[in-house]
């Protein structure tokens, strides 16, 4: 009888004195009702969301495959005629962020001091910011065709340096020149850069 009685629960919230088994109760109040078109609705926006990760993973390895800009670049200073009281830039590397293009350039100063800075946007003509730099504040790329970007370095809104850069047909080397103000007089550089990865 004791037995019997524990599978048995009184039901007052409902304000009946009866009992029911409980194997009911829980049948009633702890099984979900089954939704056919919930489950479809999941799967769509599951495949919505690899689908969309896909795509920007495919965006990616495109952007990074057509832009020759992209890789590691180091100055080779036997092919390159730097000019005086200039900067010169070691290694450049230029990768795929987000949508962006990031440039990170680790050299030194014209006082000989280590510089590392950090630019990151597109080759639509728009300056964006510059970190690390002590010449500039800002710096804009614009692609000329799918080998040559122009730049232009600015600091305070004057323009300080400008140049081009252009990849080799092959996309192993590069050669940047450019001009910089410094003072009364306007320097020329060329830089010539070997591709290491």
């Amino acid at each position: 009888m004791v037995s019997r009685l524990m599978h048995f629960a009184p039901l007052k919230d409902i304000g009946l004195q009866k009992r029911f088994p409980l194997s009911l109760l829980d049948r009633k109040v702890l099984t979900p009702k089954w939704k056919p078109g919930s489950s479809c609705a999941m799967r769509n926006k599951t495949f919505g969301l690899v689908l969309a990760i896909c795509f920007l993973v495919a965006g990616t390895s495109f952007a990074e495959v057509f832009d020759v800009q992209i890789g590691t670049w180091k100055l080779d200073p036997a092919r390159s005629t730097l000019g005086r009281s200039m900067g010169r830039n070691d290694t450049v590397d230029y990768e795929w962020s987000f949508f962006k293009t990031k440039v990170t350039i680790s050299g030194v100063d014209a006082r000989g001091n280590p510089i590392h800075t950090e630019w990151k946007g597109s080759y639509d003509g728009h300056d964006y910011p510059v970190t690390g730099d002590p010449s500039s504040d800002a710096r804009s790329y614009t692609k000329a065709n799918d080998h040559t970007l122009n730049f232009t370095g600015k600091k305070g809104g004057q323009v300080v340096y400008q140049g081009t850069i252009v990849v080799a047909p092959d996309g192993k080397t590069r050669t940047v020149t450019s001009w910089a103000q410094i003072g009364k007089k306007r320097v020329k550089s060329v830089a010539f850069y070997n591709k290491i990865k």
